[in-house]
């Protein structure tokens, strides 16, 4: 399965990882007869509205409500120019029963985390399993699930192996039991670790 998003997003930092879901649609490649990209611009012209408002340019609206194919390079084309105006459509696949195929769910600090798996590719798509993560929740605590489900550095492959994510979540919870807090600096360094690994975060809220 398919999921196609579109994020309103922080314009000033287009890589940020926090984002608030405006729309979101599945589709099944092998049973829907079209290509990832006719269904992605089927999926931009449904949310025309709000991408009219963002982007203020009518050529670029009436490619998007052409009959013209539009190319993977034409769609990072449109992604770059949505991203300067504080928003991004995101492609990923998805098991056929993971959670919240129609929204992130409403409430006060609920976020869905997209984990994002680049070394599993299908349809020269990443991969993408969600943790929903509700408002108290220890970022600690939800990191290291993160860590614990990704399956990187196994310990039947890499027994005597310092695991470098397990490090870094221990050197978290030992900052937070002296001093109560998340270690910003630590906390980074576990993204950027996670990401040359091939795992990418993107932490969704509601746009309710």
């Amino acid at each position: 399965m398919i999921e196609v998003n579109l994020f309103s997003i922080n314009s000033v930092d287009p890589n940020t990882l926090v984002g608030r879901c405006v729309a979101r649609s599945r589709f099944d490649l092998d049973t829907m007869g079209v290509s990832v990209m006719e269904y992605t611009k089927k999926f931009m012209r449904e949310n025309l509205d709000t991408l009219e408002s963002g982007l203020g340019n009518s050529d670029l609206v009436g490619l998007i409500n052409s009959d013209i194919n539009m190319t993977v390079k034409d769609f990072y084309s449109i992604n770059y120019l949505l991203s300067q105006v504080g928003y991004k459509i995101t492609l990923w696949n998805v098991a056929d029963d993971e959670e919240n195929p129609l929204e992130v769910p409403d409430g006060d600090g609920v976020y869905e985390i997209n984990i994002i798996d680049n070394c599993y590719l299908q349809n020269d798509l990443p991969t993408v399993t969600k943790v929903m993560s509700a408002s108290g929740d220890s970022l600690v605590d939800t990191l290291e699930n993160v860590v614990n489900q990704i399956g990187l550095f196994k310990d039947d492959h890499f027994n005597g192996v310092d695991n470098p994510l397990e490090k870094l979540i221990r050197a978290l919870k030992t900052e937070r039991d002296i001093s109560g807090s998340i270690n910003a600096t630590i906390t980074t360094k576990l993204y950027q670790v996670l990401e040359q690994l091939g795992i990418k975060l993107f932490y969704a809220a509601s746009e309710a």
